[in-house]
């Protein structure tokens, strides 16, 4: 029996001893990397494991076996030119961790580095012409063309696809330069009254943020106008495959109710001619609660009949426009800040203020402090806008605060905070470049339009002439190496010879050494001289001549005496005798 006991004894022993040694030698935990994860074709990556303060680290490349490629935390790759995987994993005294995969996407250098086929067609353009412009770039590895107005800085023109057309009309000669750079891609989310998710794309580490708020409730036909929403742009830092969640904020109404996201409503109903707050605009990582809120663009304050809304956005909210009743200047709702929603505003006139504050995410309710007489008139105040903080509803006449805008420190760059730009509902804009750039530079390819100027041509006055008569016509107004050709007859030559028989009108082009061209016309009216036809005066008044038909007149005197013929037969030597008379002299001729 003695045996027995000690049998059992051993063995329980020797199972708590094996229980603690086993539970003191666990695994240690998978070590954490740091370090570029996306490179360029050709060039080696630095990556650093951290783990346990004593623990030695091993790299690989396989998961498990595999050839040993650094025995330090930090190591060092070759040159890359695939994707790949390396691993590491960590040693302790309790054993060795299981190992961490560290991938890593090499990008494929472009072909070459600047635009090549670099052209202008036209190159030379008349005043008013236009020109398209030409460049190949690498499209396959992501490249466009990027146009600028200078060799460097300057301002950006144009973005075009590879040997897509960028059509310019300078007024005068102007060089342009062409530069090769990865694509920038766009997601626009516009207001759907939900919420929006988007994946962040393989390759992506870095996105460009551009938020706007909704603007706050408005009636202009009464001069109220709601607060404009705010907007931030900012530089944010992803991971590939990661999911943002999207909330575009919606715009306030003139009926009290608030925009979506976030927007103040009405405290009781109905709400005429009051504001609703414009909602926010926000990302949401890890979940949809307020507090998963990462960057937000505040929404516009309601209106309330000359209490203008408050502007939403930048770190304050503005607050809302006061209006002024028997009582005096109604306080107006507050701007929503970085710790604390905006205060409540409005005064009691009638019976009780119930507006709000704002709060965290939302902005204030409107109120209305109404009278048995007056359920319709000023007594209703705008309502808060949404935002980090929303702006605080108010009552009696005062305009609703603004919401504020907020962006997380450790996740954005680059922030610039705007307040009062959006006048609608809320817009959230994404952009990237797709991949890393490699290889590029800031080489730019010149080419030069060259504007030549386009002459002015003169064909002289217009003028009259006779059938057939010869006319010489000149053109003026090209400069040298200009030719000149007349229509009709295809005349060539700066002055040409012609004798219309009938009015003509004659048109000179004069063309340049570069096509450039400009016409003129001259008439010239073929007729004869009409004269006003013949006239009766009495001796010693006056007659008024006039003719057409010419352009100028030389009149000459011509002296025509008419008379009256009488014929008389007078039997005398048979001889007929003429006797004129009514003229200045008559003469009888004799017999013989």
């Amino acid at each position: 029996m003695k045996s027995f006991y000690v049998a059992r004894l051993t063995a329980v022993l020797f199972s708590i001893v094996c229980f603690s040694f086993s539970s003191a030698l666990a695994q240690p935990a998978e070590p954490t990397v740091t370090g570029e994860r996306f490179v360029c074709s050709g060039k080696t990556v630095s990556l650093t494991a951290s783990g346990d303060s004593a623990a030695t680290f091993a790299w690989y490349n396989a998961s498990t076996g595999g050839t040993l490629l650094g025995s330090s935390a930090a190591y060092t790759s070759g040159a890359l030119t695939i994707n790949t995987h390396f691993y590491v994993q960590q040693t302790t005294g309790s054993g060795t961790s299981s190992r961490t995969d560290v991938y890593v996407l090499v990008t494929p250098n472009p072909t070459f580095t600047v635009p090549t086929s670099v052209t202008a067609t036209p190159s030379v353009l008349c005043s008013g012409g236009s020109s398209n412009l030409k460049a190949l770039v690498d499209s396959t590895n992501g490249q466009q063309v990027y146009w600028y107005d200078s060799a460097t800085g300057g301002n950006l023109l144009a973005i075009r696809d590879s040997r897509a057309d960028f059509t310019v009309s300078p007024t005068s000669t102007t060089t342009y330069y062409a530069q090769a750079e990865v694509r920038t891609i766009y997601n626009n989310f516009n207001y759907t009254g939900s919420v929006q998710t988007w994946t962040v794309p393989q390759g992506v580490t870095s996105i460009e943020i551009d938020a706007y708020g909704g603007k706050g409730g408005s009636d202009d036909a009464n001069w109220a106008v709601g607060g404009k929403g705010g907007r931030v742009q900012a530089t944010m830092s992803v991971t590939p495959g990661q999911v943002l969640n999207i909330y575009v904020g919606g715009k306030g109404d003139n009926y009290g109710n608030g925009g979506y996201n976030g927007g103040g409503g009405r405290a009781v109903s109905p709400a005429y001619r009051s504001g609703g707050g414009g909602g926010a605009t926000d990302i949401r990582i890890g979940g949809s609660a307020l507090s998963d809120r990462v960057l937000v663009a505040g929404g516009g304050g309601g209106y309330q009949n000359r209490g203008v809304g408050g502007a939403g956005g930048g770190l304050t909210g503005v607050a809302g426009g006061q209006d002024y009743i028997t009582s005096g200047y109604v306080p107006s709702g507050q701007g929503g800040t970085q710790t604390a929603g905006g205060a409540r505003g409005g005064i009691v006139v009638y019976t009780t203020n119930k507006a709000t504050a704002g709060t965290f995410g939302i902005g204030g309710k409107s109120d209305h402090d109404y009278s048995l007489y007056c359920y319709t008139c000023e007594t209703w105040g705008g309502a808060g806008g949404g935002g980090w903080y929303g702006g605080g509803g108010t009552c009696n006449g005062s305009g609703g605060g603004g919401g504020s805008s907020y962006s997380d420190s450790t996740i954005f760059s680059n922030v610039i905070h705007s307040r009062g730009v959006r006048s609608d509902r809320g817009l959230l804009v994404i952009s990237y470049r797709n991949g890393v750039e490699c290889n590029t530079t800031s080489t730019r390819v010149s080419v030069t339009v060259t504007v030549s100027t386009t002459p002015t041509i003169s064909a002289g006055a217009n003028f009259k002439s006779c059938p057939g008569h010869t006319i010489s016509l000149t053109g003026t107004g090209a400069g040298a190496g200009v030719t000149y050709t007349w229509m009709p007859g295809s005349l060539s030559g700066t002055s040409i010879n012609v004798s219309p028989t009938a009015t003509t009108t004659y048109t000179v082009t004069g063309t340049t050494s570069v096509g450039c061209d400009d016409n003129a016309t001259v008439k010239i009216t073929v007729g004869s001289v009409i004269a006003n036809g013949t006239q009766t005066v009495c001796s010693g008044t006056s007659a008024k001549l006039t003719a057409s038909g010419a352009e100028t007149y030389v009149w000459q005197l011509f002296q025509e005496v008419v008379c009256s013929i009488q014929v008389l037969r007078i039997q005398r030597k048979h001889l007929t005798q003429v006797i004129p008379t009514g003229c200045l002299a008559t003469e009888v001729l004799g017999s013989r």
